[in-house]
């Protein structure tokens, strides 16, 4: 019997492929068959690699397909079946983004009222950055992956819009995959309307539990977003290309959840908002992360220097890579931190943007430049460092790979959220007892202030590194992650061929 075949459709940036390559590289170890069709557009990427990628540090995703399959994440028997790499020739969402946003700061963000209604029409351009004829020709390109290869199951990752439609054309049953939470994919099925009155609303920073006197505005903010995105002149432009296509049903995105569709998710119910109702085929597997050797086999000269003093991590991501004034206001943050507590040291991923590195950081470290490390990119996965045993705290920009990989540590997290979903990862530390939102006039401003006392109180708090401790105990005790998302995944292929 030939051993299962399993094809990925996914979005190539990090964040959103993590998963795809964890749960990939433990189908490997379970000798499947395993196809990964994602964008590849060079003469694009190439356009605005100076904009999403400056120093160009990121790999592409064919070349990480080849680190899979090279072993370069984790050990594979000898006998494994190479992964194959399908490219889709289109421009993924960041890239195609970034050539009619060339300034990346516009889409940054505060919380609040006016910063929501300043943000929402620009919800359109990031949810559907491409032209109804480059759309549906990434449909197509699917499509054509997707007979080729005949798999026994297709797995989409959830901003992957046109796997998806490529999937409906086809009648392919497909499963879905995410990064998310729990909330991005079932607040719409929440009874009595409690994504309206039960949840802030995305991108606004208001509190969790909602106060009751927030709700009013809560609804009214939702009722405008969702105006914003029907009555949006490209979205209705992408709808008529989509209808001209043939193309079945509502837009990907615009459908966060169906009852048709098993949803695998590192979201747990304990890592979550508390949610009324969590439907069958949701499969929550706790936090799915990239396999990965021990930092000193990766890193000994980092190690060696992580093993001085316990650490804290400052990492915000592949994308983000703030204004002059957010990483100045940052490193005081840091001063504050170590001038306070010389005990430990940082560890600051800063990547440059493209006009370099700014002079001023090395000026306002240097009372405590002793105790604090500088690189452009980590070689090593983060959770490498964060399992280690030598970081002490997390500081990331809400990322929902940077929140699990934090939670699966055990490790207290500072959340300095930049734009729409980061906020609701700043309210879950703060409402799971796990960490601290940084600055809560964070991401178009820092108060380098309240961002040290931040840090500060992740390191010196014993009941926040109490819980997240223990939270971390127990995620790890309960949930597999990425194995129990390879394993969902090869039963429901079973289940398919019995069909």
């Amino acid at each position: 019997m030939p051993p299962p075949k399993i094809l990925f459709l996914t979005s190539n940036e990090y964040g959103q492929s993590n998963v795809v390559f964890a749960t990939a590289y433990a189908l490997l170890l379970r000798h499947c068959t395993v196809h990964i069709a994602s964008y590849e557009a060079p003469h694009i990427a190439s356009r605005v690699a100076h904009i999403i990628d400056p120093g160009n540090f990121r790999s592409s995703i064919r070349s990480r397909v080849d680190a899979l399959n090279a072993g370069a994440y984790g050990p594979l028997p000898e006998d494994a079946i190479p992964a194959v790499f399908h490219a889709i020739e289109s421009p993924g969402m960041i890239e195609r983004l970034a050539l009619d946003t060339a300034d990346q700061q516009v889409l940054v963000h505060g919380p609040g009222v006016s910063e929501c209604l300043r943000m929402f029409p620009k919800l359109p351009d990031v949810l559907a950055p491409w032209s109804p004829e480059e759309y549906v020709h990434g449909v197509r390109c699917f499509e054509k992956v997707v007979k080729r290869v005949d798999a026994d199951l297709v797995v989409v990752e959830k901003l992957c819009a046109q796997g998806y439609d490529a999937c409906s054309v086809l009648g392919k049953k497909m499963v879905s995959i995410a990064p998310n939470s729990l909330k991005d994919i079932v607040a719409q099925v929440q009874p009595n309307g409690f994504a309206l009155w039960g949840i802030p609303v995305a991108a606004s920073g208001f509190p969790y539990p909602l106060p009751w006197y927030l709700i009013p505005i809560n609804i009214l903010l939702f009722i405008r977003m969702i105006l914003v995105i029907v009555f949006s002149p490209k979205l209705k432009a992408l709808g008529a290309g989509r209808k001209t296509a043939n193309l079945p049903g509502t837009f990907p995105l615009f459908v966060p959840y169906s009852k048709d569709v098993p949803y695998i998710l590192p979201a747990t119910p304990e890592t979550d908002f508390k949610l009324p109702f969590i439907p069958p085929n949701i499969i929550a597997c706790g936090p799915i992360l990239m396999p990965s050797y021990p930092l000193e086999e990766i890193e000994p000269d980092l190690f060696a220097w992580l093993k001085q003093k316990p650490t804290v991590l400052v990492n915000l991501g592949s994308h983000y890579n703030g204004t002059k004034d957010f990483n100045r206001n940052l490193a005081t943050a840091i001063r504050i931190l170590l001038s306070k507590l010389p005990g430990i040291q940082v560890l600051w991923k800063y990547k440059p943007n493209a006009e370099g590195v700014d002079p001023a950081l090395a000026e306002i470290l240097s009372p405590v430049s002793s105790s604090v490390k500088v690189i452009p990119w980590l070689e090593a996965e983060p959770i490498s460092l964060l399992c280690s045993g030598h970081i002490i705290a997390s500081l990331h920009h809400g990322g929902a790979n940077a929140y699990f990989e934090s939670i699966h540590a055990g490790i207290p997290q500072v959340v300095l959220p930049c734009w729409f979903d980061t906020f609701e990862y700043a309210q879950r530390v703060e409402y799971l007892g796990i960490g601290v939102w940084g600055s809560k006039g964070s991401a178009r401003k820092l108060d380098e202030e309240e961002c040290g006392k931040a840090l500060i109180a992740v390191v010196k708090d014993e009941g926040i590194r109490r819980k997240a401790k223990e939270l971390g105990e127990f995620i790890r005790s309960k949930y597999r992650g990425r194995e129990e998302a390879a394993d969902r995944i090869l039963e429901l292929a079973k289940a398919k061929e019995k069909c």
